[in-house]
């Protein structure tokens, strides 16, 4: 399901003319960034966010 998602995300991202497709989750979750990584896409860098001290986004980016 992750995948048709993904790919759902994707194609209706660059028929609205985006070039890019950001996905964020928290940086100390391992499994989606493996996951989004097995799909093209490349980790860009680490956000800081509100919410407990530990929490994080990870931005990622696939062209």
């Amino acid at each position: 399901m992750g995948a048709v998602i993904l790919g759902w995300a994707t194609e209706t991202a660059r028929q609205q003319g985006a070039d890019a497709l950001r996905l964020d989750c928290v940086k100390s979750n391992d499994r989606p960034r493996s996951y989004y990584e097995e799909r093209g896409f490349v980790h860009r860098g680490d956000v800081p966010v509100g919410g407990a001290p530990s929490e994080a986004t990870a931005g990622w980016s696939c062209s």
